[in-house]
């Protein structure tokens, strides 16, 4: 059965033409009355502008990419937190080097020269079921809690290394992330503890 096409209405041909005329330079008549270039251009413009908020793409089957996005608050409902902090050599108390969400924070301490030492803490009191992976210049080793907080878990053992963690809550609110850790000295030669990576909270 073969498809009925809709022919395009009068004032979408003026436009064409029209636009033929600005591109070309040609004079079309309209009404018996010539038409110039600028006025063509005038013409189809308004019969284009006229039409595009009918427009619209059913499908596109490659976007490409974006080459930069201004603002994204979240992806599928998880906000991703960047970590980076330089703790001074010693900073020898805990303290929080990002604010996770949800009850969750990442607290950090520098407390000598050879000391780089990271935690993941849990400040409210619902259940909640943390576990954190570590491989270190000392080896690797598994760490896990599950209880009610508040609470907390080790994630370095004062060498320099990187840690995998996730955690969840009884409520739902879930985060993970990597995060590597540097003894003074050994990031870039400067004498602080630094903490670097990302972690995803939803």
């Amino acid at each position: 059965m073969s498809r009925i096409r809709a022919l395009p209405s009068p004032a979408m041909v003026v436009a064409l033409l029209a636009l033929v005329a600005g591109i070309t330079g040609a004079a079309i008549a309209k009404g018996g009355r010539t038409v110039t270039k600028k006025q063509a251009k005038t013409i189809a413009n308004n019969q284009i502008l006229a039409k595009a908020p009918g427009l619209s793409v059913s499908h596109a089957g490659t976007a490409g990419t974006a080459g930069s996005a201004t603002s994204a608050e979240t992806v599928g409902g998880q906000r991703v937190i960047k970590v980076f902090a330089k703790l001074p050599s010693p900073t020898p108390s805990f303290t929080t080097i990002a604010n996770l969400g949800g009850g969750f924070e990442l607290q950090a301490a520098c407390p000598n020269v050879t000391g780089a030492e990271l935690r993941l803490a849990f400040t409210q009191s619902i259940g909640v079921d943390m576990k954190a992976g570590l491989i270190s210049s000392s080896g690797s080793s598994l760490q896990e809690e599950d209880t009610t907080g508040p609470t907390s878990i080790d994630l370095s053992d004062s060498i320099l290394g990187e840690t995998s963690f996730s955690g969840a809550t009884t409520s739902g609110t879930v985060v993970s992330g990597t995060v590597g850790f540097d003894t003074p000295g050994s990031f870039s030669g400067e004498l602080v503890c630094a903490f670097y990576g990302h972690v995803t909270e939803g």
